[in-house]
Order: structure tokens, then sequence, then C-alpha cells
């Protein structure tokens, strides 16, 4: 600007790879950052045939056809056609143990999905009240937002849309059919939760489930991380009074695994009775010597880190009566305290 004017807009911050907007960052009158939400977004939902009516499923307004769209597809020159099947809830992603048809209703496919205006208009904002009020607006992929301001304020809420659920809470395939069960579109702005100026003065995300009791129900559960991160930059936080931008630097850059210190001593007891292998008995001086804490340098991190992934699978694997290994882990991170009283117990097992 000329004349010595202030610039309409000075920001400092981060993209994503080919994103537009700031994902972490600062105008000079708020800050802010975001983390996965992994809040529930996403429905399987059963489609019930209609007798005599092949290519039809029910609805709460009678029979409909299923879409049938064709796709082309073409890499490096070589094309194929794709067949979508397509409902008014979304596409036929597959059949489930039973053979019923699942339909995937999810934010994602919806008009309005992808709303770049609120997000730009972030940068823009020059309050936390503001900067809520835009999140509640926009269309991205659900995030956790962290915001403060030059007040003194800071705040967390959900920026995207939340579905509105009624009659179930997500955590089933369910059908849609008889208008008892769906979505209501998404929640009123007034209707997400927000986490504002808690007494402790602090908000910590990593990825996390943040709310509990109703406002937990309201958002469900779209597989958050474990916590153990949330746990330790938790910790941190309290650890001290006052912060200046090299201690938050710090936080970001810890990489102490408190979580991983129990399944370090459980591999190193039970490499140390398996000494005469070759290969164990080679893991037992880097498990020994990890160093607690994940380091691109560290041999014995990876090794823990992979021997609690084995556990849990196996754990899961049994508990669904699995032959082999799923392509798909669908282990609940929220099960570590379950997986370590197990183990600790270790209940005899059941008499055939």
């Amino acid at each position: 600007p000329s004349g010595g004017a202030e610039p309409e807009s000075d920001l400092t911050g981060v993209t994503l790879p080919g994103g537009p907007t700031l994902v972490a960052g600062s105008n000079g009158k708020i800050a802010w950052g975001y983390t996965n939400s992994y809040i529930d977004t996403s429905d399987a939902v059963v489609l019930e045939p209609v007798a005599g009516r092949p290519g039809h499923y029910a609805t709460p307004a009678g029979p409909r056809p299923i879409r049938s769209i064709v796709e082309r597809l073409c890499v490096g020159g070589a094309c194929e056609d794709f067949r979508v099947e397509e409902t008014i809830w979304g596409p036929i992603v597959g059949k489930d143990a039973f053979g019923r048809r699942i339909a995937m209703r999810w934010s994602a496919h919806d008009p309005g999905a992808v709303r770049i205006a609120p997000t730009l208009a972030m940068e823009q904002a020059g309050s936390v009240a503001e900067a809520i009020a835009l999140a509640h607006q926009s269309g991205i992929p659900q995030q956790n937002l962290v915001v403060g301001d030059r007040s003194g304020a800071i705040a967390w809420t959900i920026m995207g849309r939340v579905p509105a659920r009624y009659g179930f809470d997500g955590r089933d395939a369910v059908s849609f059919a008889d208008g008892s069960r769906g979505w209501r579109g998404y929640r009123t702005p007034g209707e997400v939760p927000v986490v504002l100026n808690p007494a402790a003065g602090r908000i910590w995300t990593a990825n996390s489930r943040v709310m509990g009791g109703a406002d937990y129900a309201k958002l469900g559960d779209g597989r958050y991380d474990t916590g153990a991160r949330a746990g330790r930059i938790r910790d941190l936080l309290f650890a001290r009074d006052r912060f200046e931008p090299r201690d938050f630097l710090a936080i970001q850059l810890d990489g102490v695994s408190v979580r991983n210190r129990f399944w370090q001593q459980v591999m190193a007891a039970e490499l140390a009775k398996r000494r005469s292998d070759r290969t164990l008995g080679a893991m037992i001086e880097p498990v020994a010597a990890w160093g607690g804490r994940a380091s691109p340098g560290s041999a014995g991190y990876r090794l823990v880190a992979g021997f609690r992934e084995a556990v849990v699978e196996s754990f899961y694997k049994a508990y669904l009566g699995e032959p082999e290994k799923p392509r798909t882990s669908f282990a609940a991170a929220q099960g570590e305290g379950t997986l370590r009283r197990l183990l600790r117990a270790r209940p005899p097992a059941p008499v055939p």
C-alpha cells in the first residue's frame, strides 16, 4: 500500500499442498490451526428391495429406481468403464455379511460439501467469535479448529458441517426406508459444540476426541486417535503457566512416547524368553535402547510400535474369529486400556 498505510492483510502461516488457504497461521488479530476431527460424517445405509420391482429400493416416499452411471477412467492411455450405482442416500458400495446391499451416506457427497468462501474469510477475521461463526458456515473436511485472539480469548469447535442424525446413533448399518431413521441435513451453528475460554486456560486436540456426554453423541465417533499424543500435549501445557513461541515449538517437536513405554516393557519381557531365537534375539538390544521417543534413528522405537500394532491386530482377529489378518484394521483406537488389562490379568483360555 502507498502512503505508509497498513496492509489490508498480513498473513503468516502454512497451507496444505494444492490448498489456497492457511491451515495454521495468524493475521495479527487471531491465530488458528486445524487437526483432523474424526467425527462421524458417514453412515452405511441398508437398502431394502421392493418385491416384484427389480432394481428398485424402498424409501419413505415409495420405491425408487437405482440409477446406474458409467464413468470412463483412463490411466496412461488405457481406459475402462466403471459402473456406479446411485441412490438418494449415496452410491452403493457393497454388501454386508447378510447379503444386503449397502449405500454410503457421506457428507462429502452433498451439494455444499465444499464452501471455500468462509474459509478464506477466516483470514480476515478479527476475533474468536468471528472465527467460530465462519467455521460453522464452512464446507471443508471436518476439522478441529483451535483459535485465539489478541484479547486473550481461546476456543475450540468443529469447522465444517456436522450431520444431524435422527432415530439412530450412527454406530450400526441401518435402513432409512421407513423414515424413522436418517439425516435431517446438518446441525445448525447453535447446535455445534464449542469450548470457549475454559477455566484451565488451555485447549488441545491432536486428532483426538475433545467432547464427552451429549456433545460427543452429536459428533459421533469416526475413529478418533488413541489420545496418546493429546495426553502428552496436555501434560506439557500444564507443566508451566507462561509460554513463549519457542516453548510451543518445543511441544510441537516433542517426540516422547508415553503410551509405548508399556509396550516396550512387554516386548522386552517376551524377547528375553526367546534369546535363543536368532531373529528375535537380535531385537533385544535395540528394543532395550529404544530411547522412549519417536526418532528417525531409533530402530527400537519402530520395533516397539510394530509390536503393539501386531498385538492389537491379533487380539481383534481372535475376537472376530478371523482366520487371517484383515486387509483393513477395524480395531478400535480406544481399546488401549482394555488390551492392557487383558495382558496384565492374563485370563485363562476358555475350555473348548
